[in-house]
């Protein structure tokens, strides 16, 4: 019985870092504004100097274990803090306010689309939020009416728009 539990609660663990690996850095992105640029590789250093100090330490199994836990334990804290510190929400368009023009929004009924990218053949399972000087982030460039996306030499991204600024959001 006791294995029983053991190997569920282990899955269930496995289950949740999993979710935080895919989803953290995303996450982090969009609520910080810091790129997954940085993110990722951070925790690939993360990684390897914690084999460099188990190595420099020559720590054993039961200390290996115990350094682990401590560091998962402060891990664990530092994650509880993000979900209470941040940024306020952003503006999404078509998920919490609505396009500047097209459909309201309702609870349910969230409308990705508007009258400035309907035609366009968007992805709406592309996410990659953009910026617009309205104040709006849109899903991905292509729903902001963006047709190229590029950086200048400040890395500041630049979009050029795909329809008239009339029916599309300046961006």
């Amino acid at each position: 019985m006791t294995f029983l539990f053991v190997s569920l609660s282990y899955t269930a663990e496995c289950a949740i870092v999993t979710a935080f690996i895919t989803f953290i850095p995303k996450f982090i992105e969009s609520q910080f504004g810091i790129s997954c640029l940085i993110i990722v590789p951070s925790a690939g250093v993360g990684i390897v100097l914690g084999g460099y100090i188990i190595k420099k330490l020559k720590l054993g199994a039961r200390e290996s274990a115990k350094l682990a836990m401590i560091c998962s334990g402060v891990s664990l804290l530092c994650f509880s803090t993000l979900f209470i510190v941040g940024c306020e929400s952003i503006n999404l368009g078509g998920i919490n306010i609505p396009y500047t023009t097209g459909p309201t929004l309702t609870l349910t009924h969230r409308n990705l689309t508007g009258s400035c990218n309907v035609n366009c053949g968007c992805r709406i399972h592309e996410y990659a939020p953009v910026c617009g000087s309205d104040g709006i982030t849109y899903f991905n460039p292509c729903l902001a009416g963006c047709s190229t996306v590029g950086n200048d030499s400040t890395g500041v991204s630049l979009n050029t728009p795909l329809m008239p600024s009339a029916l599309c959001p300046d961006v």
